[in-house]
């Protein structure tokens, strides 16, 4: 549908006029801790994710729209009555807080022009701003062939075991967006490896050995414990080494534990892994010994550099640039060291011949290669009809002149047939400072008001524009 001056003008002034009732909306959802646990029973993904579908479906209720809940795997808010569907599909989990926040994690703070807290930008922040761009059309009363579908998954985080029952149980919009990226369009994924790569059994001296949040952000903290050793002893052992480490007594001995900087697993530039920096010191210094040192100094090897090179699966292509890896997990499984590393291998990569790789140099190194969990890698061309429409959109309302790209991230588009993400982010927002405070998986995790104010203007539009296109649904 052709967009004329007057009609984007209006969608313009009304997106402006309630962006405070959009901030306000934003942070009923935010307030809402929904990290996505498996269990048993009516809730799937547990009482958090749960608890934010509820006042998400509410909310698109007040708005006029119908709305569904897919036995809370999503639920999905419903404008118009076409038979052809555009489907927008965002989450509503989110990864864990974790430490060192300088602001509630889960309570929505408006500061500085941005919001605060987790799930501002991944991805309720840009939920919302999805829906008001179907609002706005609502209340413009501007006509359209396509139904539009917002559908909000609760595990996007833990695997998108959402929207595979989604997929498998509803039918299928002819095109989706998935405002989980940056814009313009991203047409293309890397594969994603999420693997254990489980070790030696550890001696007794170990009490305990910890680090990370999730598997896909870089390891912010870890800690080990160690029996049989005192204070004085751990930090004469240990001596320039030292660093920043905090050591302490405890129950079961003294704890020596390391802080980092996360980033999100499929942007590690500028992490500190904080796996790393504790295997490290520790291996460095002599105060492993046998078998727990060399299982420490595998771990160090694995995370030296993020490309891969300690696993031996290096790799890069010009449509998605180079593979990385990195650690976001590692803990005792059975007496057994178990380190999770999550890879993101560039699009030409075979995963079958990576995990090959991996599984080769833990034999050598006296490990196996454990529980892993495997995403295909997703490619669409640059000159595809939605994908061009989409980028032009973008670029005409911003002034800007920028082409599709690949990401390193897992988005809800490599789970549902004929999607691409775009947006909400834009290019060169807001940036983590140097403390790792700010981005997406990260603690103060923040989005400036203006550019979801943008978003929500970007797919309104965006949708018009795809509703004059004849999808190909075979």
């Amino acid at each position: 549908m052709k967009v004329d001056k007057e009609l984007k003008t209006q969608i313009l002034d009304w997106i402006d006029a309630h962006r405070d009732q959009m901030v306000r909306d934003i942070g009923a959802l935010v307030n809402i801790e929904s990290v996505s646990v498996a269990t048993e029973g009516a809730h799937p993904f547990g009482e958090g994710p749960a608890k934010a579908l509820d006042a998400a479906l509410e909310m698109g209720r007040s708005y006029g729209f119908r709305t569904q809940n897919h036995r809370y795997y999503a639920g999905s808010i419903l404008m118009g009555n076409g038979q052809r569907e555009l489907g927008i599909l965002t989450h509503l989990d989110v990864v864990p807080a974790g430490p060192d926040w300088l602001h509630e994690p889960y309570h929505c703070t408006v500061k500085d022009g941005k919001l605060i807290g987790r799930g501002v930008a991944d991805d309720k922040g840009p939920a919302v701003a999805a829906l008001y761009a179907m609002r706005c059309l609502y209340e413009l009363a501007v006509p359209m062939v396509h139904s539009v579908r917002l559908i909000m998954g609760c595990s996007e985080e833990t695997g998108s075991a959402d929207m595979q029952y989604y997929v498998d149980h509803c039918p299928i919009p002819d095109f989706s967006i998935v405002p989980d990226a940056e814009f313009p369009v991203c047409n293309g994924e890397k594969g994603i490896l999420a693997a254990n790569l489980v070790g030696p059994v550890l001696s007794e001296r170990v009490a305990a050995l910890s680090g990370g949040e999730v598997t896909n952000a870089v390891a912010a903290h870890a800690k080990i414990v160690l029996r049989d050793m005192t204070v004085d002893g751990v930090l004469q052992k240990l001596g320039d080494q030292k660093g920043d480490l905090v050591v302490a007594e405890s129950e079961e001995g003294v704890s020596i534990s390391a802080k980092g900087v996360s980033t999100h697993a499929a942007f590690p530039e500028g992490s500190v892994n904080a796996i790393h920096k504790l295997c490290k010191a520790l291996v460095d210094c002599g105060l492993m010994e046998g078998s727990d040192r060399d299982a420490l100094s595998f771990v160090v090897q694995v995370l030296q550099t993020n490309d891969g090179a300690g696993l031996q699966i290096q790799g890069r292509d010009d449509v998605s640039g180079e593979t990385t890896c990195i650690g976001g997990l590692i803990g005792v499984e059975e007496g057994r060291v178990v380190l999770n590393v999550n890879i993101r291998a560039c699009i030409s990569a075979d995963l079958a011949a990576l995990r090959e790789h991996i599984a080769a140099t833990c034999e050598e190194n006296g490990f196996t290669l454990g529980e892993c969990m495997e995403s295909k890698p997703l490619y669409i061309p640059a000159d595809s009809e939605a994908v061009t429409f989409l980028t032009e959109t973008y670029n005409e309302l911003t002034g800007q002149n920028l082409a599709p790209y690949a990401i390193g991230g897992g988005t809800y588009a490599r789970e549902m047939p004929r999607s691409a993400a775009f947006g909400a982010a834009r290019p060169g927002g807001l940036l983590p400072d140097e403390s790792g405070h700010g981005g997406m998986h990260q603690p103060d995790e923040a989005i400036a008001i203006e550019d979801l104010l943008d978003a929500a203007k970007i797919y309104a539009i965006s949708l018009l524009r795809l509703d004059g296109i004849d999808f190909d649904v075979q």
